[in-house]
């Protein structure tokens, strides 16, 4: 359990150097239920096309 809690922090660590958003969801919500179904964390990824 832990070893997940320290990969969720320094995932977390990263975003934050890297300027990104952290948006948590609580798992009371639908989304958040849903999300936990697949596995709990997900990631908006958005790359410029030219």
């Amino acid at each position: 359990e832990q070893d997940k809690y320290d990969r969720i922090d320094n995932i977390m660590k990263i975003t934050d150097q890297t300027k990104g958003n952290i948006t948590i969801i609580s798992s009371e919500h639908e989304g958040g239920k849903k999300l936990d179904g697949l596995g709990g964390i997900a990631a908006l990824l958005r790359f410029r096309i030219s």
